[in-house]
C-alpha cells in the first residue's frame, strides 16, 4: 500500500481499530492520504523493535494529535486495547470522530448485535463494549456510518470541524478506479516485457460534464477546487507589537494589540456592532469568557469583552498575526474610519505587511476568486446583488435563494449532502460547531459552514447539479466571476 511519510511537527490524526479489521483501515488511510494529503498516524508506523506503549502512546498524547479517527467495529467494541487507547484520547482532550460500521445506533449494535451474538462466548468483550459505549460515545446515535454513499465528505467535514482546521487537507485528483487501471496495464506491461508504453491520459482536473445532458446546460455532475498553493505570510513573527492607535503609541502581544484596537474602534461606531458580528469571525454579542472551552468557536479560545454603548462585546483572538490584523482591517473599514488610524511600528513578520491598512475590496478582486477566509465577497445570485459578505454568511444565502427557488428539490439534496440539517440544534459532536440558520417555508435549516472556500463552493456546485440548476452567470457570479470561471483560476 502507497503511504504518505508521517510528520509528526505537523498535526495528525490517530487511528484506533481492531487488527481484525486491518484491510478496511489500510483502504481508509490510503484514500484520506492520496485524496486529502492528511497526516495520519496508525500502528502500521511503529519503528521496528518498538512496543506500542513505548511509542505509539507518546504520539497519542503528543499537542499535535488533534483527532482519534476512531473506527468502531463490533471487534473495536470489545476490545480491550481500543478502549485503553479511547482513554487515554479522552485524559488528553483529543476528540474522538466514530466511524460506525453499522447503519444501527450504537444502544442497538449493543444490544441488538453484540449481546446476541456473544453474550454466552465472549461475554468479557461484550462488557467492554458496554463500558467504551457508555463512557466515550452517544448511544443513541449512529455517527458517521462506514459505508453510506456520502462518507468520505462527512468524514472530512468531520475531521476539519473536531481539528479546528489544523489538519491540513488538500484535494487531489487522485482516483483508485483510475490507479487500478494503471496497474493492470503495469502489469500487462511486464509481462509482455515491452520497453515503451503509451501513457494513459488522465480526465481533466475538476470538471465533468454529465454527457447525459445537452452539454449548453452547462450542468455539473461535480466540480473540484484545489486549495491555491498559498505563500506562507509569515516570515518572522515577533509576539511584541509596537503601533501607534488614533496618534497614541503603545507596546503589547498580539492579542492585547487586537484588544485594544477593537476597544477604541468600536465604541466610537455603535450603529456598526450588529453588522461587525454579521461580518467578522472574531467580534460577537455573546459572552463567551463565561463559555466552557469546548462549546467555545475556535477563535473565542482566547477572548476578551469591553462594553460599547451599553452591552457587552467579545472579541476573540484565537488567530496568527495575519488574520488577525485582516480581522483589524476589516473591522476599520466597517466602521467607516480612516485607515491612517491604525499605524504598526517595525516589521511584524507579515510578508508585504503595510503600516496603513489595505483595501480588502482590491485584495479581493486581485486574489483571483481562491480561497478566502474573512475577504468580502460580493455576489449576484438570481439578479439579486449582494456585497460585503463573508464567505459562510455567502454560502447560506446562496443555499437559502437555491431552496426558495426549488423547494421540491430540498430533500433530495439534505439526503446527498451532510452539510446541512432540519434539527432543532445539531449536537456539538457532529459537524455543526460552526454553522448559519436559514429558514425557508417555515423550515429551519442549519448549513455547516467551518470550511475552507474551496469546499464551500462544492457544495453550493453539488447542490445546484442536484437541483438541476445551471450554474452560469444568471444564476451566480461571485465578485463577477462565475463558479466555472473561478475554478479555471484557481487551477492556475
Amino acid at each position: 500500500m502507497h503511504k504518505l511519510k508521517f510528520d509528526s511537527e505537523k498535526p495528525y490524526l490517530f487511528i484506533s481499530y481492531s487488527s481484525k479489521n486491518v484491510e478496511i483501515i489500510k483502504s481508509n488511510v490510503e484514500y484520506l492520504q492520496k485524496k486529502y494529503s492528511i497526516n495520519i498516524w496508525y500502528d502500521e508506523d511503529l519503528t521496528a523493535g518498538e512496543e506500542w506503549d513505548e511509542e505509539a502512546l507518546p504520539i497519542l498524547r503528543d499537542e499535535n494529535c488533534t483527532s482519534i479517527l476512531f473506527f468502531a467495529s463490533e471487534d473495536a467494541l470489545m476490545s480491550k486495547n481500543v478502549k485503553n487507547e479511547l482513554e487515554v484520547a479522552k485524559c488528553h482532550n483529543k476528540k474522538i470522530i466514530p466511524i460506525n460500521f453499522s447503519k444501527q445506533s450504537f444502544n442497538e449494535v449493543l444490544t441488538k448485535d453484540l449481546t446476541r451474538k456473544y453474550n454466552k462466548t465472549n461475554k468479557e468483550g461484550v462488557t467492554n463494549a458496554y463500558n467504551l459505549i457508555k463512557e466515550h460515545l452517544n448511544a443513541k446515535r449512529i455517527y458517521i456510518f462506514l459505508h453510506e454513499t456520502n462518507y468520505y465528505n462527512k468524514l472530512i467535514t468531520a475531521i476539519t470541524r473536531h481539528s479546528e482546521n489544523k489538519i491540513q487537507i488538500i484535494e487531489t485528483d487522485y482516483n483508485p478506479e483510475e490507479e487500478k487501471k494503471k496497474e493492470v496495464v503495469k502489469e500487462e506491461a511486464e509481462k509482455m516485457k515491452v520497453e515503451s508504453l503509451e501513457v494513459i491520459s488522465k480526465p481533466e482536473d475538476g470538471l465533468k460534464i454529465d454527457e447525459k445532458q445537452n452539454n449548453d446546460s452547462q450542468s455539473l455532475e461535480y466540480i473540484e477546487i484545489k486549495p491555491c498553493e498559498k505563500e506562507s505570510e509569515i516570515t518572522s513573527v515577533s509576539n511584541i507589537i509596537k503601533y501607534k492607535l488614533y496618534g497614541e503609541e503603545y507596546t503589547g502581544n498580539q492579542s492585547d494589540f487586537m484588544y485594544k484596537v477593537f476597544e477604541s474602534v468600536v465604541p466610537k461606531h455603535l450603529d456598526k456592532v450588529e453588522m461587525l458580528e454579521k461580518q467578522l469571525t472574531s467580534f460577537s454579542l455573546t459572552d463567551y469568557s463565561l463559555v466552557g472551552s469546548s462549546e467555545k468557536p475556535s477563535y473565542f479560545r482566547g477572548c476578551s469583552t469591553f462594553m460599547a454603548g451599553g452591552q457587552k462585546v467579545c472579541v476573540g483572538a484565537s488567530y496568527g498575526i495575519g488574520d488577525k490584523m485582516r480581522q483589524i482591517e476589516k473591522m476599520i473599514k466597517i466602521c467607516g474610519e480612516d485607515e491612517t488610524i491604525l499605524e504598526v511600528l517595525g516589521d511584524i513578520g507579515i510578508r508585504s505587511s503595510k503600516s496603513k491598512t489595505e483595501d480588502l475590496n482590491e485584495r479581493t478582486k486581485n486574489d483571483g476568486g481562491r480561497e478566502k477566509t474573512n475577504g468580502d465577497v460580493n455576489f449576484v445570485c438570481f439578479g439579486k446583488e449582494y456585497n460585503g459578505y463573508i464567505y459562510s454568511d455567502f454560502m447560506a444565502e446562496v443555499i437559502k435563494q437555491l431552496f426558495l427557488k426549488h423547494s421540491d428539490k430540498i430533500e433530495k439534496v439534505i439526503k446527498a449532502l451532510g452539510n446541512i440539517v432540519t434539527n432543532e440544534k445539531p449536537e456539538p459532536i457532529s459537524y455543526f460547531r460552526s454553522s448559519k440558520v436559514i429558514e425557508v417555508d417555515g423550515i429551519t435549516y442549519h448549513i455547516a459552514t467551518s470550511t475552507g472556500t474551496p469546499v464551500k463552493l462544492n457544495q453550493i456546485t453539488n447542490i445546484m447539479n442536484i437541483m438541476n440548476v445551471n450554474p452560469g452567470k444568471e444564476t451566480l457570479t461571485i465578485n463577477g466571476q462565475t463558479l466555472l470561471e473561478i475554478i479555471k483560476s484557481a487551477k492556475k
